[in-house]
Order: structure tokens, then C-alpha cells, then sequence
């Protein structure tokens, strides 16, 4: 089961799976006791207060692995549009863009797979209208 929500890339509009946990919840708290609680057992023979900053521990590696793997997979898979990179710095996201894309071209496995290569929107440039009075 998945935990993630559908949605369409901002830059090429094909739908993908987006992981939406972007902290511990409860069960990863009960899980961060129960290895503290084991840690301590193992360590000591016995359950001791030695094992709280194991507890500690284990809570911060949590949260530290899931908003790496929230970052992570914020990325697309099929263009390698970054929305959080886009929010810092659009030139940035731009060119990593176009190294995925023109790493994705030269890749035989790409033109071998089920799915063809993205073939991407071009933009419509727009033509002024007014004239120019002399």
C-alpha cells in the first residue's frame, strides 16, 4: 500500500506518485521505543534510563530518513523537474532539466522501453498586436 497521493508534474504533465509524509507519526514513535526498549535490554540485561537517549536516537534517524525520502522523491522521474530546487532558483531547475533530458536522449534503454521518449509542450510565443504609430 502506497502512501502517496497522484498528481501531474508541474513541467511535463504526466502523472506520478507522490510520498506525502513528511514527519514521524505516531507509530514511528512506538517503533523508535520498542528498539530503544531492545537496545537497552540487550546492552544492559535489563530495561534502564540508559536506553533514553537511544530513544532519542532512533527518533531523530526517523526523521532525518523521511524528509530525505520526501526530498528525494519530490523529483520527477521522467523529466527531472525539482519543485523545491524551482523555488529556490528557476535557472538552476532549468539546467538539471535539460542534463536529465539530454542524459534520458542518449540512453538506449530509454528508446527500448514500453513507453516512448517525453516529447515535451513547446510554448506558443505570443505576437504583439498593437502598432506602432509614427
Amino acid at each position: 500500500m502506497a502512501k502517496g497521493i497522484y498528481c501531474y508534474c508541474a513541467f511535463c504533465r504526466n502523472p506520478r506518485l507522490v510520498y506525502r509524509k513528511q514527519s514521524i507519526s505516531f507509530v514511528n514513535i512506538l517503533q523508535a521505543l520498542g528498539v530503544a526498549l531492545a537496545l537497552s535490554y540487550i546492552l544492559w540485561g535489563r530495561l534502564s534510563p540508559k536506553g533514553i537517549p537511544i530513544f532519542v536516537m532512533t527518533l531523530i534517524l526517523l526523521e532525518i530518513a523521511i524528509v530525505i525520502r520526501a526530498r528525494v522523491e519530490s523529483t520527477c522521474p521522467h523529466c527531472g523537474f525539482d519543485p523545491v530546487l524551482y523555488v529556490r532558483n528557476r535557472e538552476l531547475a532549468c539546467e538539471k532539466v535539460k542534463r536529465y533530458i539530454a542524459l534520458r536522449q542518449n540512453d538506449p534503454e530509454v528508446w527500448l522501453a514500453h513507453r516512448p521518449p517525453l516529447r515535451f509542450p513547446k510554448r506558443k510565443k505570443k505576437h504583439s498586436t498593437k502598432e506602432i504609430v509614427v
